[in-house]
């Protein structure tokens, strides 16, 4: 299982692809907005949250668990960018590298931006 973490500006997110089931709660990746599930959802572009920070008062996820509280919440990672002007395009790709450990943990490691 592979874990990602979101800022989505409201909560500091634990996602996973693993299955949503109606009256938990999902983050929808098209529109960045965390919202209960119903049985209407399709699961597309949809993650489920194990774990949550809430931020700027934003209200806790009931039923969740809580991440406990950090310093620093990073906004990114550092970019490296490509400019190719000739095409109109600028593209934007994060300085990380996947690690996977002995015990085969995989995480992302790389510079933060806060």
């Amino acid at each position: 299982m592979e874990y990602k973490i979101i800022n989505t500006g409201d909560y500091l997110l634990i996602v996973d692809d693993s299955e949503i089931k109606e009256g938990g709660w999902h983050y929808n990746l098209a529109l960045n907005f965390v919202e209960k599930t119903t049985s209407f959802d399709n699961g597309l572009l949809q993650q489920k949250i194990i774990a949550h920070l809430p931020l700027n008062n934003s209200p806790i996820l009931e039923g969740v668990d809580l991440l406990p509280p950090i310093d620093k919440i990073p906004v990114g990672f550092k970019c490296e960018i490509i400019d190719t002007s000739n095409m109109g395009l600028t593209l934007s790709y994060p300085l990380t590298k996947k690690i996977t450990n002995s015990q085969g943990l995989t995480q992302w490691v790389g510079e933060y931006l806060y």
